[in-house]
């Protein structure tokens, strides 16, 4: 079922313009120009959280790859993609046949700059996940 929530991530990224058709899954064909983002799903951990609820309740999770041209443009795509999935500060993604909760965004290193193989890339390393129950 992972393939679901990898496909509903990528569908929510595109709703960010500079991402529409430039977001990627694991990696992103040769030579691609900035900006585009990169999704690299984990099946997570899936867990039975209670005897009387669903069998299973799975917490899928990426890593992203934000790449810019430059530190500042990486920095306010990162912030147009939180908005996406977060607008008013709650979280929207949906999942079909499933519940979707607790969905979180974080940023947990800074801006990097990777130099080799050159040219340079300017990207910003995002995760989010969230926890899924069966309907």
């Amino acid at each position: 079922m992972a393939r679901i929530h990898t496909q509903a991530l990528v569908a929510r990224t595109k709703t960010v313009p500079a991402f529409a058709v430039k977001t990627f899954v694991t990696r992103a064909p040769k030579g691609t120009e900035a900006p585009y983002v990169v999704w690299h799903p984990a099946q997570g951990t899936n867990t039975q959280e209670r005897f009387t609820g669903p069998r299973a309740t799975k917490h899928p999770r990426f890593t992203g790859h934000i790449v810019g041209e430059t530190a500042d443009q990486v920095q306010l795509l990162a912030d147009l993609l939180e908005t996406a999935l977060f607008p008013g500060g709650r979280g929207v993604l949906t999942v079909s046949g499933e519940s979707v909760k607790n969905f979180w965004f974080e940023s947990p290193l800074p801006v990097q700059v990777s130099t080799d193989p050159l040219p340079e890339v300017i990207y910003l390393v995002v995760e989010c996940g969230w926890t899924a129950d069966s309907l």
